[in-house]
């Protein structure tokens, strides 16, 4: 009877450390699927092209493409207008651009909590489409820049 007792106990453990190891194992690929979404939300955002440096763990260098040096630029010119942007031109020379992004997100987060969601908006527009909506061309003329949509 103990003989019984003692393999239903170790056949218990077994089923418990399996489920243990296929959790851990299960926790660790949502974690690295979460870093690769967060590379890819950059870099779809930012127009930017990726690499794999590293895949253990998991490494992704990024890349500016003519449409993310366009978004720079537009970038530039929105912080020059509104003084809540700032441009993060040390992230962006040392091609960090989670560090970039995050500082821009940080941006939008102020202005939405100041109440400013609708210019918000219009610098998403601006920064990454190139389109000037809203009252932006009248802050263009204001501060004496001249844009005109590519």
């Amino acid at each position: 009877m103990k003989k019984r007792w003692k393999n239903i106990l170790i056949a218990i453990i077994m089923v418990i450390s399996a489920f243990s190891i296929i959790h851990h194992t299960a926790s660790q690929d949502v974690v690295e699927n979460e870093e690769l979404l967060e590379y890819w939300d950059v870099a779809s955002t930012n127009s930017l092209g990726t690499y794999f440096t590293s895949t253990d763990p998991i490494e992704v260098a990024f890349y500016p493409t003519v449409f993310t040096e366009n978004a720079v630029g537009r970038w530039r010119i929105i912080a020059d207008i509104y003084e809540e942007v700032t441009y993060p031109e040390e992230a962006i020379n040392n091609n960090d651009w989670l560090e970039a992004d995050a500082i821009l997100q940080e941006c939008f987060d102020n202005m939405r909590m100041a109440g400013k969601d609708d210019d918000t908006g219009v610098i998403i527009a601006f920064i990454y489409s190139g389109g000037v909506t809203g009252n932006l061309q009248q802050k263009f003329n204001r501060a004496g820049i001249e844009y005109e949509y590519e």
